[in-house]
């Protein structure tokens, strides 16, 4: 991807009981929106100088090559980055 190019992931994190969930979401952890960027640590050090609040620092994934940090927008909801360090 050519550098400042961005595109989006979603994804569907499946649970045991899916189905009986109803109502208005209470958790803002029960799904987020992932931005894949070329570096997690320079999109976040550049959000973060803009004032944006995170969640999270960026981190390695536990179970794969990448890293994230997680911010949220302006509504409160949850927002990932995901990219190499």
């Amino acid at each position: 991807m050519p550098c400042g190019a961005r595109r989006s992931a979603c994804g569907n994190h499946r649970t045991t009981g899916r189905r009986k969930v109803k109502g208005k979401n209470k958790d803002v952890h029960r799904h987020m929106f992932n931005f894949v960027v070329d570096s997690v640590s320079q999109s976040y050090e550049e959000l973060k100088a803009r004032g944006v609040k995170f969640l999270s620092k960026p981190f390695k994934a536990p179970t794969f090559d990448k890293y994230f940090a997680t911010f949220y927008d302006l509504d409160n909801n949850l927002i990932q980055i995901i990219g190499d360090k």
